[in-house]
């Protein structure tokens, strides 16, 4: 969740802003990624849901962790980077300034079945 406040009032940027920014940006990568949740389970993704999600506040920055089990065969770091770089992009329009620490945690990669893994890719 994201505050800005000025002279004439405060925007407010709720949490499911934020998960139909980073449920948009997956949708870019062509099934080269799927979110999921902490655990790495998959559910379908609707207007409300943001349990691939994680946002914490920290004083004026917002820190986002975003969930996804990767393709077997795309680069994670490229991806991922991609990935961060997109959120990042779309949060810089809406918002106008740097706001949050965006970091991608793969919990798994996937092909006919999934890997289990546990690796965090962020940028700061």
């Amino acid at each position: 969740m994201y505050d800005k406040k000025n002279e004439i009032g405060t925007i407010s940027v709720g949490k499911s802003v934020l998960a139909n920014i980073v449920a948009d940006a997956v949708k870019a990568f062509d099934g080269r990624l799927v979110l999921c949740n902490a655990k790495g389970k998959v559910s379908p993704i609707d207007s409300m849901s943001v349990y691939f999600l994680d946002i914490d506040r920290l004083g004026s920055k917002t820190k986002i962790k975003v969930y996804v089990l990767v393709r077997f065969g795309a680069g994670i770091k490229q991806t991922t980077n991609q990935l961060i770089e997109l959120v990042n992009r779309r949060l810089d329009e809406l918002i106008g300034s740097d706001c949050a620490e965006i970091s991608v945690v793969i919990k798994g990669v996937f092909s006919k079945n999934a890997g289990k893994r546990n690796i965090e890719v962020k940028k700061q």
